[in-house]
């Protein structure tokens, strides 16, 4: 635990360390100042998922005077969002900030109401050993808490080449009862998990820019890899996975003034997990759609 509150600890001072030196150079440039709303629809299965998330946001970009590649697209977003499963819905704020190209952070704090409608909600367990796969007959439960999650990550580009690693610090906890363990299944997360536990997430992924994409158009057609893991509290990965990923991006699909449009699938093969291997016909297969505004 004390490993996973100092790299928490460090995470938090370098956002802030990051708001205080560029804001001491320069203004936030407020007349391109603008809301964002986006919308996206994920489905999965191995695990079987399925959300809506929805975003709204003030946009400011962070330098007034700065101009060049690295500081570009620099910004500050701040706002509300709200992520309705069948499980869960979390509703809650967000922030985003992006001193320079190769580096940003995003944080949110929600609260999390679980419901134990269509065969889900709060699954406590007697303990990590328990069996929470989809064949598992576990009591389903209404209860509330909150979560708390934050997201660096570091980019490249080397010509037609993209590169980027995410690291997750996701911390959730539940209301529970006396007579409770205090493990429970987290489905975001899927793994098992102590009340209030960090969960340690880290997705490392490069793309090329291929050239399928009409010439002249901002549309964009990415292939490449994904390598992901998930762990609680530093211990051993609960799971890793490798996906080949496709990304399709058309912000121009809907005209000049539509929202700009994406669609990202993944295909994966389970490195290590509880319950699904890629021998017994179980791949991981994930999409999500997205429509973002500008006003």
């Amino acid at each position: 635990m004390d490993r996973t509150h100092r790299i928490v600890r460090i995470v938090v001072v370098g956002i802030v360390l990051a708001g205080i030196v560029p804001g001491a150079l320069f203004a936030l440039d407020w007349d391109e100042r603008s809301v964002v709303h986006s919308q996206q629809l994920g489905t999965s299965i191995n695990p079987v998922g399925l959300s809506l998330f929805s975003r709204l946001s003030l946009s400011v970009p962070l330098y007034r005077e700065a101009e060049g590649v690295l500081w570009d697209s620099a910004k500050v977003e701040a706002g509300v969002i709200n992520r309705l499963t069948p499980a869960f819905d979390d509703v809650g704020a967000e922030f985003y900030f992006e001193p320079i190209a190769i580096a940003d952070v995003r944080a949110r704090f929600v609260v999390r109401q679980m419901f134990d409608g269509l065969g889900n909600g709060y699954a406590p367990l007697d303990g990590p050993d328990v069996n929470y796969g989809p064949a598992a007959d576990l009591d389903r439960y209404t209860r509330m808490g909150t979560m708390v999650e934050i997201n660096p990550r570091f980019k490249i580009a080397v010509g037609p080449i993209i590169a980027f690693d995410q690291v997750t610090l996701r911390r959730v906890e539940m209301t529970e009862k006396s007579d409770e363990s205090g493990w429970f299944y987290e489905p975001l997360g899927d793994v098992a998990q102590e009340n209030g536990d960090w969960q340690f997430g880290n997705s490392a992924v490069v793309l090329w820019d291929t050239p399928l994409a009409r010439e002249g158009s901002p549309r964009q057609v990415l292939l490449g890899v994904d390598y992901s893991l998930m762990s609680v509290d530093m211990d051993d990965p609960e799971w890793q996975r490798v996906s080949l990923m496709a990304v399709w991006s058309a912000p121009d699909l809907f005209g000049e003034d539509g929202p700009a449009f994406s669609l990202v699938g993944l295909l994966g093969a389970p490195i290590e997990h509880r319950y699904y291997d890629l021998a017994d016909g179980e791949p991981y297969v994930a999409m999500q759609a997205g429509l973002t505004w500008n006003y």
